[in-house]
């Protein structure tokens, strides 16, 4: 109860990820799947194996593209990090057709090669500076001399959510409605790949909770700020109402 009112707390799972106007076949689209499909851990079923392209961890710190970083690859471009690195080289294959595995990596060294190295010569080094702890791109070979793959334009799991929530961050920070089909276009212009719907919904759901946090982290911080409200404002009356869940010292609102 605040300030005389009963306000009744839900699970996180049962409320919409996004509050909008937004098209109705968004909120139709949410209600047709549990809370697990959208997981910022689950990728729509895309497997990240440590050794290919695909394995791009999107981290807060580059989530936003930075001005510094550099608007192409070659040698001597130097990067904020080692994920924003990878994250550019898997666009450019992206935009190719073409993939690439990680071929040799150390705490402070990346090598990578065409997937075919058999038949390509495509390959990228880099490295983590001593002071800076930037990486610089050291060689690159940037043209595959395989064969382009037309195919993956019609299989969106090269274009992993991850990489989608990196490519839309921007205009989510604008616009957290951004309508999901406007971001399958979008995919499309870009990459020239057809994206699912529901990889594009789990894109932007990666994004928000990168830029604005997630249901679960905002509903752990509601005690204190209900506790800071009475704090300031002496008389209002605060009730939490939860219960005790299987894991210990965790509840759940009601």
């Amino acid at each position: 109860m605040v300030g005389g009112i009963t306000a009744k707390c839900f699970r996180t799972m049962n409320l919409p990820v996004i509050n909008s106007g937004e098209e109705s076949d968004d909120l139709d689209y949410e209600q047709s799947f549990s809370s697990d499909a959208y997981s910022s851990t689950s990728d729509d079923g895309d497997e990240e194996v440590d050794t290919t392209w695909a394995n791009v961890e999107l981290q807060e710190s580059h989530v936003e593209p930075v001005d510094s970083e550099p608007e192409r690859i070659e040698v001597g471009a130097v990067y904020s990090s080692y994920d924003v690195l990878k994250e550019a080289v898997a666009k450019e294959n992206i935009r190719q057709f073409c993939q690439f595995r990680t071929d040799d990596k150390r705490s402070r060294s990346w090598k990578a090669v065409c997937i075919d190295l058999s038949l390509c010569t495509w390959h990228i080094q880099a490295g983590e500076g001593m002071t800076s702890k930037k990486w610089k791109v050291k060689k690159y070979q940037p043209h595959h001399s395989c064969r382009e793959d037309p195919k993956m334009a019609r299989d969106d799991k090269i274009l992993t959510a991850k990489i989608i929530a990196s490519e839309i961050a921007p205009k989510v920070k604008v616009n957290p409605d951004y309508n999901i089909k406007l971001i399958m276009s979008d995919m499309y212009e870009t990459f020239n790949i057809r994206v699912s719907y529901k990889k594009a919904w789990n894109g932007r759901l990666i994004a928000l909770e990168c830029k604005f946090g997630n249901w679960e982290a905002s509903y752990n911080e509601l005690p204190m700020l209900l506790e800071a409200i009475q704090f300031s404002n002496p008389g209002p009356v605060v009730h939490l109402q939860s219960q005790q869940t299987g894991t210990p010292h965790t509840s759940e609102f009601r």
